[in-house]
């Protein structure tokens, strides 16, 4: 009951400060299902859900949701025609973002082509540096991947849909990313059992509510990170990844 009142306080004194009330604007990458994507009349996804039990539903915020190429989300934050985008804190969105606390833990995997003739050994792989010998395949904008797979070598392509015919066509080795997010993308794009997930992760990883500085609602990430860890407690988060298996 105490922080349900402290959440409210912090709330109503961030909007009685507010002096635009524009909606607070939310930008995604619109091809990241099962966490964002562009549905045929709105956004959808984990993130998009997430953010709405925690900022509209339970701290009464104005919001709206839109999906760019992820590149372009992340340049309307920096230049201020966005206020908030949700994804892994890294170095370079520090310089124009301030991070939530984690709102969702992920873990992170490797995937190969089934036919792959070293499947047998990358089982044994447990961290990222034993990837090094083989090529790597990600797409543009991923910060966290730019950031931890910086001494390999990558192949980048435009668009996260080209990952998996890439591989399957034997150009790339391994895409190492959020477990979740690949097998739900295996079964949706029909390659299950042509790429196959490695038993052991390589590394966690956390999304977070990343506010630009520009923006008047970056004083909401208090009584944001009060809402989250809320619904951590009370099953809400676990309840909407569960939607999405």
């Amino acid at each position: 009951m105490l922080i349900r009142a402290s959440l409210l306080l912090l709330v109503c004194v961030f909007i009685h400060n507010v002096h635009a009330q524009q909606p607070l604007k939310i930008v995604y990458f619109n091809d990241f299902a099962p966490f964002s994507w562009q549905g045929t009349e709105k956004m959808q996804g984990i993130y998009v859900d997430v953010l709405n039990e925690a900022l509209s539903n339970r701290m009464g915020l104005n919001i709206t949701h839109h999906g760019f190429p992820w590149a372009r989300a992340q340049e309307k934050v920096k230049s201020g025609k966005a206020d908030a985008f949700i994804t892994v804190p890294t170095k370079q969105r520090s310089v124009y973002t301030k991070f939530s606390k984690s709102v969702i833990q992920l873990s992170t995997q490797v995937f190969v082509r089934a036919s792959h003739p070293d499947v047998e050994k990358m089982k044994h792989i447990n961290s990222i540096a034993q990837l090094k010998g083989y090529v790597l395949v990600d797409y543009v904008g991923n910060g966290w991947a730019t950031n931890a797979l910086k001494d390999m070598d990558v192949h980048w392509l435009a668009r996260f849909d080209q990952i998996f015919p890439y591989m399957v066509k034997n150009r790339g080795d391994v895409h190492v990313a959020s477990g979740h997010m690949v097998r739900y993308n295996l079964k949706k794009m029909g390659y299950k059992g042509k790429i196959i997930e490695m038993p052991n992760p390589v590394a966690s990883l956390a999304a977070h509510l990343c506010i630009g500085h520009q923006s008047e609602y970056v004083k909401i990430l208090r009584a944001f990170n009060e809402t989250i860890k809320a619904m951590k407690q009370d099953g809400s988060i676990n309840a909407i990844f569960a939607k999405y298996q």
